[in-house]
């Protein structure tokens, strides 16, 4: 499990930090469309106030495609540890993503779906 976790981290910081580098937003100019991401260590996956991880570390982390048009795409991950009463246990959440977003003079929106 820990193997895998870290595998995954490794990769996630990978393209993450490709995707970062070829952002324009860190030069201060506009945004291009591409790919963005981001990875995160936690010392505890809480969600609604109940550890999703038995009170353990997460690695979670984002891939995330925006195009020029406003509609964007991506999933999400965190590991977990949840024992099933089938004898089964789940270590991987993943959420998919997707909406459009965009700016009217001052006014910007964003709708989406998980």
């Amino acid at each position: 499990m820990k193997a895998k976790v870290l595998t995954v981290a490794a990769a996630l910081v990978l393209v993450t930090s490709a995707g970062a580098w070829a952002d324009d937003d860190l030069l201060g100019k506009d945004a291009v469309p591409g790919f963005t991401g981001n990875v995160t260590f936690t010392n505890d996956y809480l969600f609604r106030g109940l550890s999703q991880t038995r009170h353990d570390p997460a690695v979670q982390g984002s891939i995330e495609y925006d195009h020029e048009s406003g509609i964007y795409v991506g999933i999400w991950g965190s590991s977990i540890d949840f024992a099933g009463m089938n004898g089964t246990h789940a270590q991987l959440e993943t959420d998919f993503y997707g909406g459009y977003k965009g700016a009217i003079d001052n006014f910007s929106y964003n709708l989406g779906a998980i």
